[in-house]
C-alpha cells in the first residue's frame, strides 16, 4: 500500500483498490446501509452521499491514511 516513489505515497494497487470501492459503492450501500433509517442519513452532514476519497479526509466516503509503512488503512 505505501510507495514512497509516489507523491502521496500510494502505490498503484492501493489505487485500483479505491477504484474499485468507488465503482462498486452505490452496490455496497445495500450492505452498508440495510435500513430505511440508516439509508436516511445518507446526505445528512453525518455520512457522505458522493462517492469520493481522499487521504485523510474525513468527509470522503472513502479515508485513506498513509502516514508511513507501518501506518496506514482504507
Amino acid at each position: 500500500m505505501y510507495d514512497s516513489n509516489q507523491s502521496d505515497n500510494l502505490s498503484d494497487i492501493t489505487r485500483w483498490w479505491v477504484a474499485g470501492l468507488l465503482k462498486h459503492a452505490p452496490a455496497l450501500t445495500a450492505l452498508c446501509c440495510p435500513t430505511v433509517n440508516c439509508y436516511r442519513r445518507l446526505g445528512s452532514g453525518v455520512i457522505s452521499k458522493f462517492a469520493n476519497w481522499g487521504i485523510d479526509d474525513r468527509d470522503a466516503a472513502i479515508r485513506v491514511k498513509n502516514y508511513n509503512p507501518k501506518v496506514r488503512h482504507i
